[in-house]
């Protein structure tokens, strides 16, 4: 809506007013009750009347009022306690808005009389998606039908038969559920129930020509999680590092490892859906691939054979490699550069300096996400043949 229906309109942030208070003072109430579960002292005692005053607003059902000047010192004190921020560090143990750090290091702000929710307050509220909803904009003179569906179990019987003629469908995974358990069922691991979920969704009869996008988001929370809990939690299996690089490009290959059809693409964004810039990147990309049926501009992706080390920087990038001009001006950049070297770490590397962002596995080969003007790589041993398989214009 932000970036294809001029924002929200004063009315949308009048309705989203009471959802902020609402998840603000639900997050704390939660931490509170995982005070006890936990057996986690406050770090001083005072703070026990903070508590109670909390989850007595909460418990009478006032959480989406404004805050009364009590009320918000309270959990001011309350946020600030050494406990509550012992307990807070423990959050993949208890259910807990990943919004939660967010509001409550703005209390003053939200707690503030003429306070009025910012877009990035609205695009971090927390209300569960029910049913279907519909939202239509327009982009590149197209018409969208953009449908929301409610991920819990009990809500895919409402929707899963509903989808056999879309165009393509966007799938997301909260990377940062990798260490915590279902709402419904604290048996479950998130992410190993969205995997099954995406396998019976990538391989459903319905969904045969439709293109499956898969974004896996969250990528901000999950680059501090992983380096405090580590991967084996969901992949007892996994041996790599507790990095970033490493973890998400497991998670990737664990996802599309799913696919049972040899003909069938699945295009994968790292993304953060709080970042507007990231997101408009993103669907631009998602865009090319929904008009173009996974070519790219209207033809197939070419086949770019490198030789040796050497490295190819704009106007030096050959002309007889696909027969047209020289790569930027064909082809957008920030790309996807995909190297089928099983094994091998492709070195790869910006030409003008530009921050290389992300090397990942996807099945056998090494994919590598640059931004910039220009691409340059290193084959390694031996040199290989590179293929530039997807082109997104989405940074990571």
């Amino acid at each position: 809506r932000i970036i294809h229906e001029d924002g929200f309109s004063g009315e949308d942030v009048k309705q989203y007013k009471p959802v902020v208070y609402s998840n603000t003072i639900q997050s704390l109430a939660a931490i509170v009750r995982a005070m006890d579960t936990l057996g986690i002292e406050y770090g001083d005692k005072e703070r026990k009347a903070d508590a109670k005053m909390v989850c007595d607003v909460v418990s009478r059902m006032e959480d989406t009022e404004p805050f009364s000047p009590e009320l918000l010192s309270a959990m001011v004190r309350l946020w600030g306690d050494s406990g509550i921020q012992e307990c807070f560090s423990r959050s993949r143990e208890y259910q807990l808005n990943d919004s939660a750090k967010y509001y409550l290091d703005s209390l003053d702000r939200i707690g503030a009389s003429d306070y009025q929710p910012t877009e990035q307050d609205i695009l971090r509220t927390r209300v569960k998606t029910t049913g279907i909803v519909e939202t239509h904009f327009t982009f590149k003179n197209l018409h969208f039908r953009l449908f929301d569906v409610g991920g819990q179990r009990s809500e895919r019987k409402k929707w899963i038969h509903c989808f056999e003629d879309v165009t393509a469908i966007i799938f997301c995974v909260a990377l940062s559920g990798y260490d915590q358990v279902l709402h419904e069922d604290e048996t479950t691991n998130r992410m190993h129930e969205s995997l099954k979920l995406f396998d019976s969704i990538c391989n459903n009869k319905w969904f045969t020509d439709t293109s499956i996008i898969l974004f896996l988001n969250k990528k901000d929370l999950f680059e501090e999680k992983i380096k405090k809990s580590p991967l084996t939690i969901c992949f007892p299996e996994y041996t790599g590092p507790s990095a970033f690089t490493e973890a998400v490009a497991y998670i990737q290959a664990q996802y599309e490892s799913k696919k049972k059809s040899a003909h069938k693409e699945i295009y994968t964004h790292i993304t953060c859906a709080t970042d507007t810039n990231n997101i408009q990147f993103v669907f631009d990309a998602v865009t090319d691939v929904i008009i173009g049926g996974g070519t790219v501009h209207g033809r197939p992706a070419p086949d770019i054979r490198a030789h040796g080390d050497t490295g190819w920087a704009g106007s030096e990038y050959p002309r007889h490699a696909w027969g047209g001009p020289p790569l930027p001006a064909c082809l957008p950049l920030p790309c996807q550069v995909l190297y089928p070297q099983e094994g091998a770490r492709a070195a790869v590397r910006a030409s003008v300096g530009q921050p290389l962002h992300m090397v990942t596995q996807t099945g056998s080969a090494r994919v590598v996400q640059v931004a910039g003007a220009a691409v340059g790589r290193g084959a390694g041993k031996g040199g290989a043949v590179g293929t530039i398989a997807h082109l997104f214009l989405g940074s990571l």
